[in-house]
């Protein structure tokens, strides 16, 4: 799951009060912008029952996970509900081991050099830089001195035109939330094309890196 996240590139992350048709719809106009990963947070009330919903309806073209992973129950019921990844704001021992029990990915959140060492010794190399707009490219250039095996997805008021900064900074993926997937309702043709052109932008971002 973790190659399959870096190829991608992109995961879109929806929050807020969506419904399962909702999140369903957003799933689709996604899928048809070419994004190929998405993550449902745990703070939207309907997330369990969505990515359940997403998992059965596009599972074939979506991989799907769950994000905003506090704590080990949260890591039950999301693999309950079907997530094939967890992605976490924080770095918490307590989760980063309920989900090696169960085999699955997560991803912890992290921010300073002191954190990214403890997840790479808790054994997680693909780390979300958490907010990463507070600090920017250069933040991640300085964390890859120390921690070269760290692979970060910088995430957190990162969109449109910030990809290739980031990429040329050592970024193997993005996190995209607010940036693409609005408060409902929204637009679902804009969306695919959004989520197109962000897809567009990193294959550029990448080939010129």
């Amino acid at each position: 799951m973790a190659e399959r996240i870096k190829s991608a590139g992109l995961v879109a992350i929806i929050r807020g009060s969506h419904t399962e048709k909702e999140l369903l719809d957003v799933g689709y106009a996604l899928s048809d912008g070419g994004v190929t990963v998405l993550e449902v947070t745990l703070t939207s009330p309907h997330a369990l029952a969505g990515i359940r919903l997403l998992r059965s309806e596009l599972g074939d073209k979506l991989a799907v996970g769950a994000g905003t992973v506090l704590d080990a129950a949260d890591v039950d019921a999301s693999i309950d509900a079907g997530a094939e990844f967890l992605i976490a704001p924080d770095l918490n021992e307590d989760t980063v081991a309920a989900a090696a029990r169960h085999d699955v990915l997560l991803i912890p959140g992290v921010f300073t050099g002191t954190e990214v060492g403890k997840a790479l010794r808790l054994g997680c190399r693909l780390l979300k830089l958490f907010p990463a707009n507070s600090v920017g490219p250069n933040h991640i250039k300085a964390l890859a001195g120390p921690f070269p095996q760290a692979e970060i997805i910088p995430t957190g008021g990162v969109g449109p035109g910030d990809l290739d900064r980031y990429v040329k900074a050592g970024a193997v993926g993005f996190g995209i939330g607010s940036a693409l997937v609005h408060s409902r309702p929204q637009d679902l043709g804009m969306l695919t094309l959004a989520a197109a052109a962000l897809v567009d932008e990193l294959k550029a971002a990448r080939a010129e890196a």
